[in-house]
């Protein structure tokens, strides 16, 4: 069962007054937000390669071969073939400052080096991660990384509670300023989504080929996720 760890923070918001000649024209503007620690419950394993070939043929014929290989290696780990992911794909010239015969760098042509990055998701309860990392300890590339993520696998639920929790967290506290400057609050003026991107924020495991080391036994204990959400309300002053 996930622990799931609500946080209403009463924090310091946008308020502003706004007084004019007629009574509809001041308002209260506060600014909500929401907090929620959750357990995360899906690794994601990110991983990047490239390489540098003389034409662009020869890019495109290694990025398939290359990734042709990792999918039947992790094939033999139990990882299926419709798991793994392309998120980005890219093919572009590749240049170098270099030293000429004067002693002086000039800008050279080397190659065209592709970019591939894909990613695998695993149950956090899996213990095939470790096989799965162990994959790379071979793999003859000279440019590749690995990362791992903490994610959740759906968070519409999450999401729907984050918004709801930093209404009320706003309501809460024009409440409380109403109060404290002796006046009402009326109807709701407007009402905006104001968050940046999904709100939370991914813990990673950690980056680089050393990642490749880890055995097949690796046990894995994640912290929470803390997934953020804000809304700014504005009412209408009685």
């Amino acid at each position: 069962m996930k622990k799931i760890i609500c946080i209403l923070m009463l924090i310091i918001g946008s308020l502003t007054y706004s007084f004019g000649k007629e009574e509809g024209n001041r308002s209260i503007k506060v600014i909500g937000e929401s907090i929620l620690n959750v357990a995360p419950d899906t690794l994601e394993i990110k991983i990047s390669f490239s390489e540098i070939k003389p034409t662009y043929e020869e890019a495109v014929k290694s990025s398939e071969k290359t990734l042709n290989f990792i999918q039947n290696k992790l094939k033999d780990k139990g990882i299926k073939k419709d798991q793994i992911k392309t998120t980005y794909f890219n093919i572009d010239s590749y240049y170098e400052n270099v030293k000429n015969e004067n002693g002086n760098y000039e800008n050279k042509f080397l190659g065209y080096r592709y970019t591939h990055k894909i990613y695998v998701d695993l149950d956090i309860k899996d213990k095939k991660a470790g096989e799965v990392l162990k994959v790379f300890n071979n793999l003859k590339i000279e440019n590749v990384d690995v990362a791992l993520m903490y994610k959740l696998k759906n968070d519409k639920d999450i999401k729907n509670k984050l918004m709801v929790g930093a209404f009320e967290n706003a309501q809460e506290k024009a409440k409380i300023l109403a109060k404290a400057g002796n006046f009402d609050i009326a109807e709701i003026q407007e009402i905006e989504y104001i968050s940046k991107g999904d709100g939370k924020e991914v813990e990673p495991l950690g980056r680089g080929v050393k990642l490749y080391q880890i055995n097949g036994n690796m046990n894995i204990q994640p912290d929470d996720l803390q997934m953020k959400d804000k809304v700014m309300v504005i009412w209408r002053i009685k």
